[in-house]
């Protein structure tokens, strides 16, 4: 594209782009951070719920233990009822989701039934009757109390639940507007490349070859080129692991690299400094017990995973006899080969140029990783 008024705005419109999703990106972090503190508020407020109904059960069943004043109890329960009334009211206008607020309102409901037991009780009480006003209170009263909490249990569920799924939905505005800022820099940078055309031809032959010059034909359409990878999900993935701040944010990655390599396995093995031998540290598609079972590799091993890692290049173990084929890629630094990633591969996928060089660039991410963290410098 030699036109520099289409590369100016083309790159304009890159920018606008990056800065759109850039924004985007500003928006749902601030949206997830109030979620998450609305949440936290909830769940407090909940739980000084439980606390409370706990404390009411206690309370109106002091009305019939031996040596304890039902009068002086009467009022406590009256008192805790009242807080409990005006708190279950204040915790509903903090729930969002209609699951909660029903189970809420359920709640309610229980606190009602129990103040109507509760004034039965005192009338049996304050008319001398305690044995037909313990049955009711252990009765009734206790299964009103129970089934509160048991609602109140259920909404911070409810909440808890419908707050998973906002993130997982905000997660995904995340990744699309990362992932459509990465396609419009990698689309823009190919579209500025500047294009090497052939050389035009002169329109007449000279007199010395005008004899032999072939008739004209008309030009052969051209085959259409298979379409290339996809690499919108390998450049979200890269920008993910250069934002990595905690290990434990990496198993969910690992899940990722092996959907977009489509393989059915997938291990992450670094060698011990002192003794060479590799160990897996991260995995997908393995239980357990399969990998306690693979244990450790020595670098000396005849296997792809040993042979990568011995000689710092790619190898490719090619499917057979109804296996899947594998790629073993090394993890290499400047301090020279730390592990290997290897990948049991689906559909004959292992001898495809493009999954061999997207699996070199994962490898390389994770490399750079290595090299960062203290573990790998010592």
């Amino acid at each position: 594209m030699r036109n520099r008024g289409v590369r100016i705005a083309l790159v304009g419109l890159v920018l606008l782009v990056q800065a759109g999703a850039a924004w985007q990106v500003w928006v749902v972090e601030r949206e997830r951070t109030a979620r998450q503190l609305a949440m936290h508020k909830f769940g407090a407020d909940a739980r000084s719920l439980l606390a409370a109904i706990a404390n009411l059960r206690a309370a109106h069943q002091a009305y019939v233990a031996d040596g304890q004043d039902a009068r002086a109890w009467f009022g406590k329960a009256t008192t805790i009822v009242d807080g409990l009334r005006t708190a279950l009211a204040e915790t509903r206008g903090l729930a969002t989701s209609p699951a909660a607020l029903q189970s809420l309102d359920a709640a309610a409901e229980q606190v009602a039934a129990f103040t109507k037991t509760d004034g039965q009780a005192r009338s049996l009480i304050t008319s001398d009757q305690r044995l037909m006003a313990s049955d009711l209170i252990f009765g009734d009263g206790a299964e009103s109390l129970a089934a509160c909490a048991a609602r109140v249990d259920d909404a911070i569920a409810r909440e808890t639940d419908a707050l998973g799924q906002r993130l997982g939905r905000a997660r995904t505005i995340e990744i699309a507007a990362l992932g459509a800022a990465a396609a419009a820099g990698i689309i823009g940078l190919l579209l500025l490349l500047p294009g090497g055309g052939a050389r035009p031809q002169p329109d007449t032959l000279s007199i010395a070859n005008a004899s032999r010059a072939a008739p004209s034909q008309a030009p052969q359409p051209r085959a259409a080129a298979p379409p290339g990878p996809d690499l919108r999900p390998v450049a979200a993935l890269c920008g993910e692991f250069s934002r990595i701040g905690d290990p434990g944010a990496l198993p969910p990655l690992v899940e990722r690299v092996a959907s977009i390599l489509n393989a059915s396995g997938l291990i992450v093995w670094m060698a011990n400094p002192a003794t060479g031998a590799l160990h897996p540290v991260l995995s997908h598609g393995y239980t357990e017990p399969a990998l306690a079972r693979i244990g450790e590799l020595g670098p000396n091993e005849d296997n792809a995973t040993a042979e990568a890692f011995r000689t710092a290049a790619l190898r490719v173990v090619k499917a057979s006899g109804g296996t899947f084929g594998a790629l073993a890629v090394p993890l290499v630094t400047p301090a020279g080969c730390v592990g290997v990633m290897a990948a049991e591969i689906r559909d004959g996928g292992e001898t495809n140029a493009a999954t061999q060089a997207i699996a070199a660039i994962i490898a390389a991410q994770l490399a750079s990783l290595a090299s960062a963290s203290p573990a790998s410098q010592q």
